[in-house]
């Protein structure tokens, strides 16, 4: 593995986006800020998959905070 792909793949979802995933496919409403101010944090490397979990994460992720 080359050394742009490494820092690529550290980049992207924090390094870990099954872990990334995971908390956005469980996320509940009384943790949903944490969950911004992660997504926020990791902005604007975010992978699709962990953007497409979380726009289908309708029941704690409110739209306006998707779109932000």
């Amino acid at each position: 593995m080359n050394t742009a792909q490494l820092i690529h793949d550290i980049w992207i979802d924090g390094g870990n986006t099954a872990e990334l995933k995971q908390a956005v496919d469980l996320c509940y409403p009384e943790k949903v800020f944490d969950l911004f101010n992660t997504l926020i944090s990791d902005s604007p490397y975010l992978s699709d998959e962990v953007m497409v979990a979380a726009i289908e994460q309708t029941n704690a992720l409110p739209d306006i905070m998707v779109k932000y």
